[in-house]
């Protein structure tokens, strides 16, 4: 099977990333102090993790269309192995959106204390969600509301599921076609049944609809941290 490659990647400019495109600029005529080159490193990181889903997804569509590819013995693999990358690399994403809001609040957090997600006592309280909750700004707002979501909180176990184990998957035979290839509705569950895959979570179809949610977000943020981001760097 021939695959082709995303090309040029380096110069790839995302259509729907106008905000960060906005913030680029912003940032990018100014020579940086020590301090701005970190957020300039930090926002290239953002758009980068997209860009390398994308480029996954570039790779998984053209093995795995459901009901119109013909099935080949390690279709199967094959999916998984882009998929599994796709999804790391959108989750980055939202981390490396979370480095720059510690930034632009000037929270003084280390990377390794940023996840996007928090679960903790009482007693480590010091991440990047409790400093945002603190704010009770209207980014506070978009972070609760959205990863309150359904679809955040399928995300999240995903990207947990492929990092510590295997991802079960069921595959339905479509005749002489390509199978459709389903992630179980909770993606922690250890033991799916049939009925477990009732939501329909095709591959290709969510590997498209994560990625659509995951840059509504990081788009809605900027305008949300633009004044703080010029107030910090004196833009």
């Amino acid at each position: 099977m021939d695959i082709s490659l995303l090309n040029d990647m380096h110069n790839c400019n995302i259509s729907d990333f106008s905000n960060w495109s906005k913030i680029q600029t912003l940032i990018s005529s100014t020579i940086p102090d020590t301090n701005l080159l970190d957020f300039a490193q930090s926002h290239e990181s953002t758009k980068t993790k997209i860009i390398f889903a994308d480029y996954h997804y570039y790779i998984l569509n053209q093995f795995y269309r459901p009901s119109v590819t013909k099935r080949e013995t390690d279709t199967d693999s094959w999916v998984r192995a882009e998929f599994h990358s796709l999804v790391i690399n959108l989750y980055s994403a939202l981390d490396s959106l979370a480095y720059e809001i510690n930034l632009a609040y000037n929270f003084g957090l280390k990377p390794n204390q940023i996840n996007i997600y928090h679960t903790h006592t009482s007693f480590q309280q010091n991440c990047i969600r409790c400093n945002i909750d603190n704010q009770n700004d209207a980014l506070t707002a978009l972070i609760n509301i959205e990863f309150a979501k359904t679809w955040f909180q399928i995300f999240n176990k995903l990207r947990n599921q492929i990092v510590h184990k295997n991802l079960p998957v069921i595959t339905i035979g479509l005749g002489g076609l390509a199978t459709k290839i389903t992630i179980p509705n909770d993606p922690s569950n250890t033991n799916p049944q049939y009925g477990d895959y009732s939501q329909g979570l095709e591959i290709n179809q969510y590997s498209q609809t994560i990625r659509k949610n995951v840059v509504n977000i990081i788009e809605q943020t900027y305008p949300l941290i633009e004044s703080r981001i010029k107030n910090r760097y004196n833009l």
